[in-house]
């Protein structure tokens, strides 16, 4: 009796002893520096325009959110990407895509 109670003790000890995994505390979300006005989701990208000092910033990013082309006014766009300038250039809202009677 007493040697399982000495077992018993010194497993406790032991247990008590072995370091322990620290977490760390979760990532705090960090607000967008500006407002978003919208998102606009493709099979492989997202657009994402927000509100800035200038006017309208148009950013590229993946799905995953990494960030292909950072925030530019649409003059910057133009000389920076002029690709991804015209497609953001040439989009158009539509009523019949939105789900929206035109009504």
């Amino acid at each position: 009796m007493r040697k399982s109670l000495l077992y018993s003790l010194l497993l406790a000890a032991g247990s008590c002893a072995a370091p322990q995994a620290v977490t760390p505390p979760p990532a705090a979300v960090q607000p967008s520096p500006t407002p978003v006005i919208s998102r606009i989701v493709s099979r492989n990208d997202v657009i994402v325009i927000r509100a800035g000092q200038q006017g309208a910033t148009y950013s590229l990013e993946t799905k995953t959110g990494e960030v292909l082309i950072p925030g530019k006014t649409m003059n910057e766009l133009a000389q920076s990407s002029p690709q991804f300038h015209n497609t953001v250039r040439t989009m158009q809202a539509s009523t019949v895509y939105a789900g929206v009677d035109a009504d």
